[in-house]
């Protein structure tokens, strides 16, 4: 019944269910419920719940900056703060890279965003600024849980697939530096397989004269 103790609330009310179904109310979706508030209200709650959560600003600047152009720079400072504040000390009760990966899934949520907008090449750059980030705080954020390893691999796999469609030359060499820079880094000891996937991109993406 669930090893961490929430099914077994869900079977034991179902009897309830069975047996006083009129005792139930119907409940909107969390969705619907916040599209018919007042955007005004919206913002006052967002804004209590980033007191409560500063993580949660990352989200709503990620999410700000797939209508706007975007500006590599501070993006970059952006995904390196979300690192630096996932670095072990005895403060944190979770397994850093856990908490890393928490902290930037906004980044990789605005990459596909950018693809669906069909801004492939803003798309490419934010993939690449994850993966390469990624590979450069890795060594920094000890235990083996394998979060962090598997998000840079879908980075790295998304990177690859943005590679096709992009054809400035200047990003074509941050793309394959960065991809070769993940195959290097999957070479030392702790790699974990984060290049796993980037040496086959950097073989089937490449051109002749890259």
């Amino acid at each position: 019944m669930g090893g961490d103790g929430y099914y077994k609330h869900v079977v034991a009310l179902l009897p309830t269910w069975v047996e006083s179904a009129e005792a139930f109310s119907t409940q909107a979706s969390l969705g619907k419920t916040l599209r018919q508030r007042p955007k005004g209200e919206l913002v006052d709650l967002l804004l209590r719940m980033i007191d409560r959560h500063p993580d949660l600003e990352r989200l709503v600047t990620a999410s700000a900056q797939a209508n706007a152009p975007l500006d590599p720079a501070p993006l970059r400072g952006d995904i390196e703060a979300a690192f630096q504040a996932a670095a072990p000390s005895h403060e944190h009760d979770t397994d850093p890279r856990t908490k890393a990966v928490d902290d930037v899934q906004p980044y990789l949520s605005l990459g596909d965003d950018l693809v669906r907008q069909g801004r492939r090449d803003d798309a490419a750059t934010v993939y690449r600024l994850l993966t390469d980030v990624g590979c450069e705080h890795y060594p920094n954020l000890p235990d083996s849980s394998g979060h962090l390893a598997s998000f840079v691999q879908t980075c790295t796999e998304r990177l690859g697939d943005a590679l096709a469609d992009v054809d400035a030359p200047d990003l074509r060499e941050d793309i394959l530096r960065t991809l070769f820079e993940a195959y290097v880094t999957d070479l030392a000891p702790d790699g974990d397989g984060l290049g796993d996937a980037a040496k086959q991109i950097l073989l089937d993406a490449s051109r002749p004269a890259e």
